[in-house]
């Protein structure tokens, strides 16, 4: 009875050793695509256009470059570039696209937005793109 008891138990070891070593961690390969940004980052990363139509538009990449692109007055399409940082703590969205800005984010979900000026003067909507 001993031998049997004995027998039984190593068997179901060997079969917990053996279920362990075919478990693996998942990849992680989308949080190294998005650089470790947080989820209301990964929320901003994309473009992002006015309701009304393409242009203006903000192009916001993981890696923390963003673009920014208009019709000038003679209109001529226009891209400037630079860098861009949000702060989920705070809400303030900052970039380096024509000298320094910064926009309090009122309102982000996945598809819509909301980018208030900080010296309160207004805000804008913007709907993602893609």
């Amino acid at each position: 009875m001993k031998k049997k008891y004995l027998f039984s138990l190593m068997a179901m070891l060997m079969m917990a050793m053996a279920s362990v070593s075919f478990v693996s961690c998942g990849s992680d390969d989308d949080d190294e695509d998005m650089g470790g940004l947080d989820e209301a980052s990964r929320m901003i990363v994309g473009v992002w256009q006015k309701p009304s139509g393409n242009v203006p538009q903000w192009t916001f990449q993981a890696s923390g470059e963003c673009a920014y692109l208009y019709m000038d007055y003679h209109n001529n399409l226009i891209q400037k570039t630079g860098e861009w940082n949000y702060n989920p703590v705070t809400s303030v969205l900052s970039t380096t696209v024509s000298g320094s800005s910064s926009y309090l984010v009122t309102n982000l979900t996945s598809s819509m937005m909301t980018l208030a000026s900080m010296n309160g003067k207004g805000s804008t909507s913007w709907i993602k793109k893609n």
